[in-house]
């Protein structure tokens, strides 16, 4: 019963409880840029164009942020949606 009361009272706030869901399923972008497929809970994550791309950590998000468009168009061609 307190976790649903817990839940209840986050969402009168506004508070997330859970991490948000992002594209590429929420594989890691930087990740998949290189070829690898990492998957995350997106606690680590950016919006770009309405959306919400995950990250593994905040040193493969900085490393993605050096060169965003190359990256996003190689991440989307490992994924399958180039």
């Amino acid at each position: 019963m307190r976790t649903i009361t817990a839940i209840i009272a986050a969402a009168l706030l506004g508070i997330s409880t859970f991490a948000s869901a992002g594209e590429m399923g929420d594989e890691c972008a930087w990740g998949l840029a290189n070829g690898k497929h990492v998957k995350t809970d997106c606690s680590v994550n950016m919006e770009k164009d309405g959306k919400t791309y995950c990250f593994s950590n905040d040193k493969a998000k900085e490393a993605f942020m050096k060169d965003p468009e190359t990256n996003m168009k190689k991440a989307k061609k490992v994924y399958g949606r180039a």
